[in-house]
C-alpha cells in the first residue's frame, strides 16, 4: 500500500492538533479541559448578578431562602390561579388559608347554597358526639323513650340548646290542624333529630324525616338509630 495514501493530509492534521492543544482543547484520549474556554464571561457574570442581587435587595424584594416554597401552597390555591379566579387568599395559623372575604366568626357559613352538605355542620357535629357517648355509656337494646332521656341530658352538659318533643302542628289550607305529632328534638331551631330504637333503618324512616323538616320550616335533619353496635351504621343526615 502506498504511505502517501494512509497519510493524507497528516502534515495538517498534526499540525491542528498541536494547536488546539495550545488554545486547551482536550486530547482524543482524554485530557482536561482549559477552564478558561468554559469560563467565558464569568466573571462578568457573577458581577452583574451580584449587583442585581444587591439593587433588589435594597428595593425590597425577598430573598431566595425566605420566599414562599411552591410545596406550601395547596394544589387547590394553584389550580384557582391557572383558572383565572380572581379572588385573595391569606394564610391563617396552623397553616390553613382562607379567603379574604370570608368571616372567621362564622366559618359555617350556613347559607351557602353551593354546599349544601356543609350546612350547619359544625352543629350537627357536636349533636353526633353527644348521641354517640349515650350510646358508649347505654349501648344498643333500650327503648326510645331511653334514648331520649340521656340524649336531653347529654345535650345540656355540653350546653346545647334544645327543645324536646315540640308540637309540631300540620298546616293544610290556611288551617292548623294539631295532629298530636311531635319532634323528638329541635336543637338550636335549626336541626330537627329524631331517634329510633329498631333493627334497622327503612326509606320510610328517611321520608318522615323529611316531612318533619318541611311541616318544621328547617333545612337540616339528623335520624338517629340506637339499636346497632356501632352508632355510625345508625346514623342518617338528611339536607333539603
Amino acid at each position: 500500500m502506498n504511505p502517501e495514501i494512509l497519510n493524507h493530509g497528516g502534515t495538517e492534521d498534526t499540525e491542528r492538533s498541536t494547536e488546539r492543544s495550545e488554545q486547551g482543547w482536550p486530547k482524543p484520549g482524554g485530557g482536561e479541559m482549559n477552564p478558561e474556554i468554559f469560563n467565558h464571561g464569568g466573571t462578568e457574570d457573577t458581577e452583574r448578578s451580584t449587583e442585581r442581587s444587591t439593587e433588589r435587595s435594597e428595593q425590597g424584594w425577598p430573598k431566595p431562602s425566605s420566599a414562599l416554597s411552591v410545596s406550601s401552597v395547596p394544589p387547590w390555591l394553584i389550580n384557582a390561579r391557572m383558572l383565572g379566579v380572581k379572588a385573595s387568599f391569606r394564610r391563617m395559623a396552623g397553616g390553613r388559608w382562607r379567603p379574604m372575604n370570608e368571616n372567621p366568626a362564622n366559618p359555617q357559613n350556613p347559607a351557602n347554597p353551593n354546599r349544601p352538605e356543609l350546612l350547619l355542620e359544625e352543629l350537627t357535629g357536636n349533636i353526633i358526639g353527644a348521641a354517640i357517648e349515650v350510646h358508649r355509656e347505654v349501648g344498643p337494646g333500650l327503648l326510645e323513650s331511653t334514648y331520649q332521656a340521656c340524649l336531653a341530658r347529654e345535650l345540656s352538659l355540653r350546653k346545647i340548646s334544645f327543645e324536646q318533643q315540640k308540637p309540631m302542628p300540620v298546616h293544610y289550607k290556611g288551617v292548623a290542624i294539631d295532629c298530636g305529632y311531635r319532634l323528638d328534638f329541635l336543637v338550636d331551631a335549626n336541626v330537627v333529630v329524631e331517634l329510633k330504637a329498631v333493627d334497622a333503618l327503612h326509606d320510610v324512616h328517611d321520608a318522615q324525616l323529611l316531612t318533619y323538616l318541611k311541616l318544621a320550616g328547617c333545612k337540616v335533619g339528623l335520624l338517629i338509630n340506637f339499636n346497632v353496635a356501632v352508632l355510625r351504621n345508625g346514623l342518617r343526615r338528611r339536607v333539603l
